[in-house]
């Protein structure tokens, strides 16, 4: 696969990536490697529906349970992801 093709699926793949809001150690971003989405509104849609599960999800992982607390959500591409992890720059 060349370079080319690989930017275009990066730029096609969307990822939901959370803000955790509860106390952790500065590693507040989170993101989830699957589910992966064909578009933002079908990751929207799926982070709508499961939004009590994914809360539950991180609060276990940064430890806070039983307080589940209510995340902030981005569906994002993964080039975003990628560019915001080498600059710290807009996840949107």
């Amino acid at each position: 696969m060349g370079a080319e093709k690989v930017l275009m699926s990066l730029e096609a793949l969307v990822l939901i990536v959370a803000l955790f809001v509860g106390p952790n150690d500065g590693s507040a971003l989170f993101v989830f490697s699957e589910p992966k989405f064909q578009t933002k509104e079908s990751c929207a849609q799926y982070v709508k529906k499961n939004a009590h599960n994914l809360n539950a999800y991180l609060s276990n992982k940064y430890d806070t349970l039983p307080r589940i607390y209510s995340n902030n959500f981005y569906c994002t591409n993964a080039k975003n992801i990628e560019e915001w992890q080498k600059n710290k720059g807009s996840l949107i």
